[in-house]
């Protein structure tokens, strides 16, 4: 049945068409486990199940640990992971958007995350970020001189983002219910997407200079009571 599950999603979400053949080889090294985070047992077969794949390929797997729930379970799971001794420097985490219910949270959840790994074993994951034509923005700024030369507020009236979304809440209620579409879009896809067509480039592009330019264009953006 996981399979199933598995195999319908990855026909849906991608392009390609994928060839049995292929498949079948696929899911042999792609495992469900039925799993509640508040269960501890479930993390006991977690971890029965990363050493019975260690031993089967004879090599010791580094793990990462993609973390897609609601924000209220990212601290149990952590933790839970600690506990059964499954954060260790082989391992990595990533945690998705939204880092937390409001900032106090965020700050919290931050923390937490230090206390069992080291900065360059956690990703802060804004899936939407993925999308082809958001990847694409600092290229074509970059790489086009005749857009860079006119890319400023004397050439430029106003800029408008539309968000055309064609899914709506589906399954999803209980986390809008929490979250709310606010911070579910806005201070984050919105957000990110604003600064990466209105900041200023940086001269060497790479993840440490683009924080920096987009926390810059951030911070100088006028609350609406101004």
């Amino acid at each position: 049945m996981f399979h199933e599950i598995f195999f319908d999603s990855i026909t849906k979400y991608t392009s390609e068409t994928w060839k049995i053949e292929v498949w079948n080889d696929l899911k042999k090294r792609v495992y469900g486990i039925p799993f509640d985070i508040y269960q501890t047992e479930s993390f006991d077969k977690l971890n029965e199940k990363i050493l019975e794949i260690n031993k089967s390929y004879d090599i010791k797997f580094k793990f990462l640990f993609y973390l897609a729930t609601t924000p209220v379970n990212y601290f149990q799971i952590i933790h839970m992971l600690n506990e059964k001794n499954l954060l260790t420097d082989n391992t990595k985490i990533v945690v998705e958007k939204p880092f937390g219910l409001d900032l106090q949270s965020a700050k919290i959840l931050h923390k937490d995350l230090l206390k069992y790994l080291k900065p360059s074993q956690i990703f802060r994951i804004d899936h939407y970020l993925g999308k082809e034509p958001i990847q694409n923005i600092i290229i074509f700024r970059k790489n086009n001189p005749l857009f860079q030369s006119i890319w400023s507020n004397k050439h430029i009236e106003k800029v408008e983002i539309i968000v055309a979304e064609t899914v709506g809440v589906d399954k999803r209620a209980d986390f809008f219910e929490a979250t709310g579409i606010l911070k579910d879009m806005i201070q984050s896809h919105l957000l990110q997407i604003l600064a990466l067509v209105t900041m200023d480039i940086p001269d060497f592009v790479d993840p440490e200079n683009l924080k920096k330019s987009k926390l810059k264009l951030l911070r100088s953006i006028r609350k609406f009571s101004e």
